[in-house]
């Protein structure tokens, strides 16, 4: 199976200085374990206090990765839906973990 590139959102900063920004990811389904819609980036963007530029209609979704007994979640730019088609993952791949 091959990585698939996603549109990461990352943050920089912290506290009330948090600013956000778009990279490129390749992504490895293999160690996909789980996925879930962000609202509060959603929420965040509908604000005004996300990306110049996104469209306010955009939707971020959290992908749990695990790999050596590491976890680790990225967000990246799509709805649940669509993220789970680029992966080209079913649920039972999912749930097995």
């Amino acid at each position: 199976m091959s990585n698939f590139k996603l549109t990461e959102v990352y943050c920089t900063g912290n506290g009330s200085h948090k600013k956000y920004s778009l990279r490129n990811i390749y992504i490895n389904p293999l160690h996909v374990v789980c996925l879930r819609e962000d609202v509060t980036l959603g929420r965040l963007l509908s604000e005004g206090r996300l990306i110049d530029g996104i469209d306010s209609r955009q939707s971020f979704t959290q992908v749990t990765l695990s790999r050596a007994n590491i976890q680790e979640n990225v967000v990246v730019v799509g709805s649940l839906d669509e993220i789970n088609r680029k992966l080209n993952i079913d649920n039972r791949e999912i749930l097995r973990g």
